[in-house]
């Protein structure tokens, strides 16, 4: 009789140890799995990613801010603005808007895609990456001193335009 429970309490064990093994084994390939996914891709901005216009797909940050920066030098900074609206047209210069893009922010969002949040979300990212691209939307990032400009333009209605960008 006692050879038969010492036997049974082995076997309970012996059992509890294998559970445990394929948990353990479990978690260790779901970890794996999850770092692979993670670290997938690289240092750089996904594929078909842009800002301003930019590809910067395949970048680093670094490389990408660079990119960006150079790009919109003129559209942002040395280009004036034209605005037609109410049957107007209205031509602004940089000096008159005093534009600010905050681009490291904006390449930041762009190199963040498929890198933030859980699983779902990245898988997302990067197939809408993959798929159709993906713009990162500047709104956010943009700045317009619209005072200025309707001191310098007082002209009523148009100013909703610059609303959204203060």
């Amino acid at each position: 009789k006692t050879k038969g429970k010492h036997l049974k309490k082995d076997e309970r064990k012996n059992t509890i140890i294998a559970i445990c093994a394929v948990i353990a084994a479990v978690i260790i390939c779901l970890v794996t799995a999850y770092l692979c996914i993670f670290y997938s891709v690289g240092n750089t901005v996904l594929k078909n990613v842009t800002v301003a216009g930019v590809d910067i797909g395949g970048m680093t940050e670094a490389q990408a801010l660079e990119s960006v920066n150079k790009a919109i030098k003129k559209t942002y900074f040395e280009s004036d603005m034209v605005i037609e609206a109410f049957g107007k047209t209205l031509t602004i210069t940089p000096e008159d808007t005093q534009i600010a893009l905050d681009t490291e922010g904006a390449v930041a969002e762009a190199y963040a895609l498929g890198r933030t949040g859980f699983y779902t979300k990245w898988q997302k990212e990067r197939q809408q990456a993959s798929a159709s691209g993906y713009a990162v939307d500047l709104t956010p990032y943009l700045t317009i001193n619209s005072s200025t400009v309707k001191k310098r333009y007082p002209c009523s209605g148009i100013w909703s335009f610059f609303a959204a960008y203060q």
